[in-house]
C-alpha cells in the first residue's frame, strides 16, 4: 500500500486487521473512515498536517484504548469515535474543527 504518496485514503484501511498505527502522513487530505471498524485496533498514534477532512476515522474500533491524533486542520470531525467503548486515553489537536458534532456518540 502506498500510504506515504496519497492525498485521498477514504475507506483505504477499511477491512484490514490492524492492532498498532503509528503514522505520519504529510500529503493526506481525506482521511473519513480510514479506520473504520477495526476491531482489533487498540491504540493509534497519528499525524496528518494536510487533513481537512477526517469523520468518522475511527468509528467502531471498539477495541481502540488509547489516541493520540495530530490534525491541524481538520475541519470535519463529526462522529470521529463513534461506539469506541474502551476508549481510556485520548489526545487531540483539533485547533480548526468546526464541524464536529457527534464526536463521542
Amino acid at each position: 500500500m502506498d500510504l506515504y504518496n496519497a492525498d485521498n485514503l477514504t475507506d483505504y484501511l477499511w477491512g484490514a486487521s490492524l492492532k498498532s498505527v503509528k503514522l505520519t502522513l504529510p500529503l493526506v487530505t481525506k482521511a473519513q473512515k480510514l479506520f473504520y471498524q477495526q476491531t482489533n485496533l487498540t491504540d493509534v498514534k497519528l499525524t496528518l498536517p494536510k487533513a481537512t477532512e477526517c469523520y468518522m476515522m475511527l468509528s467502531r474500533c471498539i477495541g481502540l484504548t488509547s489516541v493520540e491524533l495530530e490534525l491541524p486542520n481538520c475541519r470535519m470531525a463529526q462522529s470521529m469515535f463513534t461506539q469506541c467503548t474502551s476508549l481510556t486515553s485520548i489526545t487531540l489537536k483539533l485547533p480548526k474543527a468546526h464541524k464536529a458534532w457527534h464526536v463521542f456518540i
